[in-house]
């Protein structure tokens, strides 16, 4: 059995800001960084054999923070990266909600897009390519994922058999864990969202 855990990096300045990342290279803030420590220590005892993280610098300080805490070994791996959002990096979300290309990009996020932004159907490939690697190669174990929140959600929308364009039916909150269990008939969500601050 596999089971996965799935965080998304801690706070920046940009989330704060609601301004749209990208592929930018924003490191974690204060708040990020104690975010990240909070989500280590509850996965302290979870015996990880690995993480497997986006190379972007957020993730990375978020995957080392886990590293530190559980003495597991760290993968940067491309297929982990942010969604890819060309002319929209950088810019204010509530200037980017007045233009039409990116309200269709959050109706169906796989549909007909501007050029330079990825579609989620591609980011979900991606994601369980890398998934189905590390089942082929280890067959067992716990084992944890560090990325964004638009490469999180198609992943789990595949476990969830929800459709890409209802992806953004639920949140995908910064330092948030969800936890997928993968056993040789059935893959089961145990759980969604989870903060390690506690309820919303």
């Amino acid at each position: 059995m596999i089971r996965l855990y799935i965080v998304r990096h801690g706070e920046t300045d940009w989330n704060r800001e609601r301004r749209a990342m990208g592929r930018k290279e924003i490191p974690l803030n204060r708040k990020g960084l104690e975010d990240a420590r909070k989500v280590a220590k509850l996965l302290r005892a979870k015996g990880i054999k690995a993480i497997y993280t986006s190379p972007l610098r957020r993730t990375v300080e978020t995957a080392e923070a886990i590293g530190e805490e559980t003495g597991a070994r760290i993968v940067r791996d491309e297929r982990l990266i942010e969604i890819g959002i060309g002319p929209w990096e950088g810019r204010p979300f509530d200037e980017l909600l007045r233009e039409e290309g990116y309200r269709r990009f959050l109706e169906d996020p796989d549909g007909s897009l501007p050029e330079g932004v990825e579609p989620a159907g591609m980011v979900q490939k991606r994601g369980m390519e890398l998934i189905g690697e590390i089942i082929e190669d280890h067959g067992h174990g716990s084992f944890v994922l560090v990325s964004h929140a638009d490469v999180i959600r198609p992943i789990l929308c595949h476990y969830l058999h929800i459709p890409l364009r209802h992806m953004r039916s639920f949140n995908v909150d910064n330092a948030s864990v969800s936890v997928v269990e993968m056993g040789e008939r059935r893959s089961r969500v145990l759980l969604l969202n989870y903060r390690a601050g506690g309820l919303p």
